[in-house]
């Protein structure tokens, strides 16, 4: 059986996990959770996500994250890669750090982001590297110390979570660690109920109205949340494949130059080319947007195409929207 994809939601929260090869190590000092930290706060910042929880264990860890500027994929891509890359450098190893791909869940923020934060910042007790929950404030590898004021971390968001206990700071405060302090006495069960719908027979309509009317489904594993956040979230990602399956068969990567260059009224040579005129630059962007996002190739492909860096391709994909919706284009209307 194929793969499933992971669901890369733009701006929603996802609970990523990764474990070590053959469920090795992937830590095996403070210098390299420091290594490994530090790398995925720069990118935290750099792409305006917003991290709300994590922990990492001696062979696995957790992230809490709302996506900004930046893919999912593309942040895990480069968070991995590198660490990996610096990993076997350090200890004179090769091959292989993690296992497979990285695990990545779509989450329903109202109803488990709290939830996922305590989940995840009670790990470390779980497996033993803290005492108690008064150790787990001070502990260094985990964003709980952030919450309760007992460590830095100022690329951590923080505000968010408090907000959900109460306006005053202290008193938030305070109630946020009597919420951690119950969730010891649950099981990782009772700690995060949930799951989602799956595609079953009937298609992705049959499923909403499963949603709507209350019925039991089965769980997919991709999606922690309610049947109508589930069934709207699929819905959502069916719409974006329906979508791209009908453009690529109108256009392919070339005829998407050949566009973007034109309502910018310039060649394709020119598109291709490092200029940096306004036109020109305006032309990149939306043809970063139709590629990545009308036509599902990756950065990487789109920068190759562009002769750009994947990285940058992100930053015009935004840009691109913001043309196409200034100008009132889209890649399928003439």
């Amino acid at each position: 059986m194929p793969r499933r994809g992971r669901l890369d939601a733009p701006g929603a929260i996802h609970h990523v996990f990764a474990r070590g090869v053959a469920r090795g190590r992937i830590f095996s000092d403070d210098k390299d959770r420091s290594m490994f930290i530090g790398h995925f706060s720069k990118l935290i910042v750099d792409s305006k996500a917003a991290c709300f929880a994590w922990s990492l264990l001696n062979n696995h860890f957790h992230i809490l994250i709302r996506t900004g500027e930046m893919p999912l994929s593309k942040i895990m891509q480069k968070l991995l890669t590198w660490y990996s890359v610096n990993y076997n450098r350090r200890h004179h190893r090769v091959g292989h750090l993690f296992q497979n791909r990285y695990g990545a869940i779509l989450c329903e923020e109202e109803a488990y982001l709290v939830e996922l934060v305590r989940y995840i910042h009670l790990n470390p007790l779980g497996v033993g590297d803290v005492e108690d929950l008064k150790a787990l404030g001070s502990y260094r590898w985990c964003g709980h110390g952030a919450i309760v004021g007992k460590t830095r971390a100022e690329w951590q968001e923080t505000k968010e979570i408090l907000a959900r206990f109460g306006r005053n700071k202290s008193k938030a405060r305070a109630s946020f660690y009597s919420f951690m302090n119950a969730g010891l006495k649950m099981s990782d069960r009772d700690l995060l109920r949930g799951g989602g719908l799956i595609r079953s027979a009937g298609g992705i309509y049959s499923l909403i109205d499963m949603a709507r009317n209350g019925e039991r489904v089965r769980g997919d594993d991709r999606i922690l949340g309610s049947g109508e956040f589930v069934a709207t979230a699929l819905k959502n990602i069916e719409k974006r494949d329906r979508r791209r399956e009908w453009v690529g068969k109108r256009y392919s990567p070339k005829d998407v130059l050949e566009r973007a260059a034109k309502e910018m009224k310039i060649s394709v040579d020119e598109l291709v080319r490092h200029g940096k005129r306004p036109a020109v630059v305006k032309a990149r962007s939306l043809a970063c947007k139709w590629l990545v996002e009308d036509l599902g190739l990756s950065g990487v492909k789109a920068g190759l195409m562009l002769g750009i860096a994947s990285s940058t391709v992100s930053k015009h994909v935004l840009k691109g929207k913001e043309i196409e919706a200034k100008l009132g284009i889209k890649l399928d209307t003439k």
